[in-house]
């Protein structure tokens, strides 16, 4: 597609729209500059001849320029993809962004997936890093535990893992450390409590209940690692 050359006339009715003009105040400010007619090209582009909505304008030079790429051929390079994979929302950019992510990748890696994620998948992920406020560190860590205990690629068994580091306020190695050994001091002094048979129950019980707080040894995460690669 092919971008037009828009005259100073064109330029100034796209600035009658107030939607427009803030989405130039955002870009200038973001940009640290005053734009030029030949600076106002690409936005006039994206919004009249891309039909994009003001706010995935927004994201898309947030995004840009977060990653120290300000040239307006680059820009428009990421808008033009876009466009052509249909995403008319920031919703659906973010998600796009995130799959191109070392984040995304490191989630996936841990999992032992290799195909593209699901809308409901990257919806837990969301919840992860926003809701819960966890780090690539804690979610890999979750989601190592969770294919640990399960075998399988669980997305809602690492978020029952996370919403408990979440609630206990764990927000990294040390605290889910400190909690490990807790958890093994609590099943130690419960077990000296309880006879055999209440043991073994409890045992039952706190598998599925307590399932986050497992110690993990190095030959958990071995076997671990053996299973993404199919040689377990």
């Amino acid at each position: 597609m092919s971008k037009p050359d828009y005259s100073a006339r064109q330029i100034a009715k796209f600035r009658q729209h107030d939607d427009f003009n803030h989405l130039i105040d955002f870009i200038e400010e973001r940009l640290g500059c005053t734009m030029k007619i030949t600076d106002l090209q690409l936005p006039a582009f994206l919004y009249e001849q891309l039909e994009m909505p003001a706010d995935l304008i927004r994201f898309l030079y947030d995004y840009c320029i977060s990653k120290g790429k300000n040239a307006p051929s680059y820009i428009e390079k990421v808008a033009i993809a876009w466009h052509e994979k249909d995403i008319d929302s920031v919703e659906e950019a973010r998600s796009e962004v995130f799959s191109r992510s070392k984040e995304c990748k490191a989630i996936k890696a841990a999992f032992g997936i290799t195909r593209p994620l699901g809308a409901i998948e990257y919806e837990y992920i969301d919840r992860w890093r926003f809701n819960y406020g966890m780090s690539e560190e804690m979610i890999t860590e979750a989601c190592n535990r969770a294919l640990l205990n399960t075998t399988s690629p669980d997305f809602k068994y690492a978020d029952k893992i996370l919403e408990g580091w979440f609630k206990k306020g764990i927000t990294d190695s040390t605290g889910i450390a400190a909690e490990d050994a807790a958890h093994a001091e609590r099943a130690r002094k419960s077990a000296k409590t309880q006879s055999p048979v209440r043991v073994k129950d409890a045992g039952r019980t706190n598998k599925f209940n307590d399932f986050e707080q497992r110690n993990y040894t190095t030959k958990d995460y071995e076997d671990l690692e053996l299973r993404k690669m199919g040689k377990l």
